[in-house]
């Protein structure tokens, strides 16, 4: 990682500082060896928090890898593509005039259910029997099996 060798090469560099300044004997006690000591302390310090700021900053990228990971796999379960075996039955509301869609197996409930819109609330099916016999179309149609009448249902709805 190329960051991590400038992080290396600065703490050399100040290493190389240090070595200098005391080679050079550098004494404290003058005003000049104050600032020049001060300064090497100050990039010493400089450097070791860069080091610090690199090693958290792969320590973040690491976590964020790990967390888009887990991620992408609640999506994928969330989002997973089911296939939609049930089938649907569409009719137009009389009064507000929305389509309204509903599950094809209410024709086979033995209770009593009514579906309602839920813009209006209207009353836009009940299966109470009279289904089997009419559609909502108005057209009388034969005894039919109840996929054929479903899918009739359906594109009487379309066309509405």
């Amino acid at each position: 990682m190329k960051g991590g060798n400038n992080v290396k090469d600065l703490k050399q560099q100040v290493a190389y500082l240090q070595g200098l300044a005391e080679g050079l004997g550098i004494s404290k006690e003058t005003k000049e060896g104050r600032v020049l000591t001060q300064i090497i302390d100050v990039l010493e310090g400089i450097a070791l928090s860069v080091e610090d700021l690199r090693a958290q900053q792969a320590d973040m990228e690491t976590y964020l890898e790990s967390i888009d990971d887990d991620l992408n796999e609640l999506e994928e379960d969330f989002y997973e593509e089911e296939e939609d075996d049930t089938d649907y039955v569409e009719v137009k509301c009389p009064k507000c005039q929305d389509i309204v869609c509903f599950d094809a197996d209410i024709l086979e409930d033995e209770d009593l259910i009514e579906v309602t819109c839920p813009r209006c609330n209207e009353v836009v099916f009940i299966n109470d029997g009279s289904y089997d016999d009419k559609c909502t179309c108005g057209e009388e149609h034969e005894e039919e099996d109840e996929e054929q009448l479903v899918a009739e249902k359906k594109s009487h709805t379309e066309d509405l």
